[in-house]
């Protein structure tokens, strides 16, 4: 017993012991400026210590280090390095105030990458810094983010967070007209800098995405003059894509301008097989299906005045044009019941259709105290045409059916948000207000082999005002973020002459702990979320898949929230950095796909179907095996229940794997391994 006290004294001392931090500023030394994502590198003599990047406001804090002699250096593009020794002794703070002067020498245009990529666990978001390791993994974003641990992205650029789809993608804090998936195919891989994965986003986010939010940010350049880029890229197997991408821009003290052009494309064949049974029969299905996309051109252009020192405006235009063709073809083998005869048909299915989203922003940034207190106001429009034509037909020995299906829309939407930010040493607070006007019409004409018509139109309107605030504070070793959101929404669809209507208020507080001590870092999180059914869902649009079955929307459907805990456990030890996680989510409204029966045909749609609770642990963890060898590895394990749902199954459970591999033999050649598992689900 006196053992364990004693190791249970020492250990109490060591984390007590080594509080010694190095916290400063970085600065341009001419102007006063803040630089930020600045390289801040100590060393123990020859030995990297720790390395973190400046923030925003061109601060950074080292801290958790041991009584000693460091030599600390500040290294940024277009500047001369910066160089100090620190001594610490113990229970020691050093501050630095430490100003960069710029290189006098011109350099061309220069890149510098990390070789490997490296994760941030921050109290409520994992920050992603891409490195080379990840850009050899492919062209565009969606191969970045399908190495990365709790993200899971399938062959038609689907994101699921945590095994859920109803995540929110932003590029740089902002969201898009675009649907995810045409996200990620605008994105180059070269493009981006970091990336964000929360899952349990603060009250300053949209209530929006039941299982998160992912940031992409991409990269920013401060350097003054002009630049260009261009990159190319292709990939091979089940799925052929391509990507070439073109950029430059021009900067002085009092404007920057930039324009940057992306194209891409595709194919992918998918196959399946299935025994069905009906009322009166049975059938074998054979089906094969060949999709197409391509996107001509993805346009941004805009640019950055600087007023003064305090203000600055900045707009931009961006514009994508999109096409897709989805052709499938079904082979059915009827059996009847009594067995005695049978009937083969065929269903052909040619599916085409695309669109343009263009989107105009304005934004405006009054700063009172550098990037570290301003008040930033944002005007965003989007306008998305979009035609969709889908002719399908069945020939066999029985049945000749065709049907043709026209769909035209056009939806319109306007942001408006205004943020306030201020921080102050170890707090900061932010307020802000925003309103998502959306509008989309939709003309729906169906036509039968008989030559008769069905027409339906469609109108659909909302508006979602909100307003938020949130409180951080650190006390020493301790943090705090606190905040509360306010959303209003209001909904009208007019189908025809029926029209549905909704409006609703809610609260949406988020929570989080973290505590921080001589490499150990814990936090617990909490969070509230929304989603709110999007009009194809709740629009009574009849889809037919096949002869057999079809899709149809359900305009009762009420919007799903979910309730979100979290606890993370981080800890870098012996060259090998872990990061544990354990979440609960509790769901209710849930929105789930579901079938139903009406004579031989097989409808999906969805409905709310009660409340449910995901219980889930995900294990991380990145080591080197030798100097050219890096491992990225991350398990996750998801326990689903659900109650008052009146299917079959309410218990579900499933587990995913991914071993991530990166060998560097020598100078200049880099090889890529990587390994996933998608454990078979059990309900």
């Amino acid at each position: 017993m006196r053992t364990i006290h004693l190791i249970l004294g020492l250990l109490f001392a060591l984390t007590i012991t080594a509080q010694n931090t190095i916290e400063g500023t970085v600065n341009d030394a001419s102007t006063g400026e803040e630089i930020p994502w600045a390289n801040v590198i100590l060393f123990n003599g020859d030995e990297l210590v720790k390395g973190v990047i400046t923030s925003e406001e061109g601060t950074f804090v080292i801290d958790n280090l041991e009584q000693g002699t460091y030599k600390l250096t500040v290294t940024f593009l277009g500047y001369k390095d910066y160089e100090t020794s620190v001594v610490l002794s113990e229970n020691d703070s050093f501050k630095a105030a430490i100003l960069l002067e710029e290189s006098s020498a011109m350099l061309e245009e220069v890149v510098v990458r990390a070789e490997v990529t490296t994760i941030e666990h921050k109290s409520d978001r994992k920050v992603v810094n891409v490195g080379k390791d990840l850009l050899n993994t492919g062209a565009l974003a969606g191969e970045i983010l399908q190495q990365l641990p709790s993200v899971k992205v399938d062959t038609e650029n689907n994101i699921s967070l945590r095994g859920d789809q109803n995540v929110k993608l932003l590029v740089n804090g902002r969201s898009s007209s675009l649907t995810n998936d045409k996200i990620l195919q605008q994105i180059p891989s070269e493009a981006i800098e970091k990336i964000e994965i929360i899952n349990n986003p603060s009250a300053k986010y949209q209530a929006e995405g039941l299982s998160g939010i992912i940031n992409i940010i991409t990269k920013k350049s401060y350097r003054k003059g002009g630049k260009a880029y261009i990159t190319l890229g292709a990939g091979t197997g089940e799925v052929l894509r391509y990507n070439s991408s073109l950029g430059i821009s021009y900067g002085t003290e009092r404007f920057k301008v930039f324009a940057d052009y992306n194209n891409n494309g595709g194919f992918g064949a998918f196959r399946s097989n299935s025994n069905e049974e009906r009322n009166n029969f049975d059938f074998v299905s054979k089906s094969r299906s060949f999709n197409t996309f391509k996107s001509p051109y993805y346009f941004k252009t805009g640019a950055d005045i600087y007023i003064d020192s305090t203000n600055t405006i900045s707009a931009f235009v961006e514009s994508n044009k999109f096409d897709f063709e989805y052709d499938a073809k079904n082979n059915f083998i009827q059996i009847p019941n009594n067995g005695t005869a049978d009937a083969t048909f065929n269903f052909i299915a040619d599916n085409e259709g695309g669109g343009k989203s263009t989107t105009y922003n304005v934004n405006h940034r009054k700063e009172f105290n550098g990037h570290s207190h301003y008040l930033e106001t944002d005007i965003n429009y989007s306008n998305s045409p979009f035609h969709f034509q889908s002719d399908r037909e069945t020939t066999g020995d029985q049945v000749s059916d065709m049907q043709f299906d026209r769909f035209n829309n056009e939806s319109n939407i306007v942001t408006l948000s205004s943020d306030y930010y201020n921080n102050n040493e170890n707090r900061t607070l932010e307020f802000g207000v925003r309103a998502d006007l959306r509008k989309l019409d939709e003309n729906q004409t169906r036509t039968f082999n008989d030559n008769t018509t069905t027409n339906t139109l469609y109108e659909y309107r909302d508006g979602i005002y909100a307003a938020y605030g949130t409180y951080d504070k650190m006390f020493g070793k301790y943090g705090v973020k606190l905040g509360l959101r306010l959303e209003h929404t209001d909904l009208d669809l007019l189908v025809n002459d029926s029209s549905t209507k909704n409006a609703y208020t809610n609260l949406f507080p988020s929570a989080s702990f973290s505590f921080s001590n001589n490499g150990h870092d814990i936090s617990i999180n909490y969070s509230r979320r929304i989603a709110r059914p999007s009009f194809w869902i709740i629009s009574n649009t009849t889809f037919q898949t096949d002869q057999y079955t079809q899709y149809t929307g359900n305009p009762d459907l009420q919007p799903e929230f979910a309730n979100k805990f979290e606890l993370n456990y981080a800890k870098k030890f012996s060259g090998i950095s872990t990061n544990t996680a354990l979440f609960l989510t509790n769901k209710e409204n849930t929105i789930r796909s579901v079938q139903t029966v009406n004579g031989d045909q097989i409808i999906n749609t969805s409905d709310n179907v009660g409340s449910s609770n995901l219980l889930g642990m995900e294990l991380y963890a990145r080591f080197k095996p030798v100097n050219w060898w890096s491992v990225n590895t991350n398990a996750t394990f998801y326990y689903g229940s659900f109650r008052n749902v009146p299917f079959l199954n309410t218990t579900t459970f499933s587990h995913n794997y991914s071993f991530n591999n990166t060998f560097k033999p020598f100078e200049g050649l880099s090889i890529q391994a990587n390994y996933g598992i998608s454990g078979n689900s059990r309900s």
